[in-house]
């Protein structure tokens, strides 16, 4: 979380609602499985992270669902 925060704070940032007019929070995943919202970066430990990756806009939508149109920060780690 907090490299996350220093680095790209806007990747934290809430922003409103969503085109269905659903107010949404940034989800966060973990080699593809689903943590919640940002604040669950806080679980994740930094051993054996490969790279972190915003998605915003529509390719979250598109890849998990309609519920993620505020964007997702993906956590790659080592198997």
């Amino acid at each position: 979380f907090e490299a996350v925060e220093a680095l790209h704070s806007n990747w934290l940032e809430e922003r409103g609602v969503d085109s269905a007019n659903q107010p949404t929070k940034v989800q966060v995943y973990l080699d593809n499985t689903r943590l919640g919202g940002t604040e669950t970066l806080r679980t994740v430990n930094v051993v054996g992270v490969t790279y972190i990756r915003y998605y915003d806009g529509v390719a979250p939508s598109a890849r998990w669902g309609l519920d993620h149109g505020q964007g997702v920060i993906y956590v790659s780690s080592h198997p």
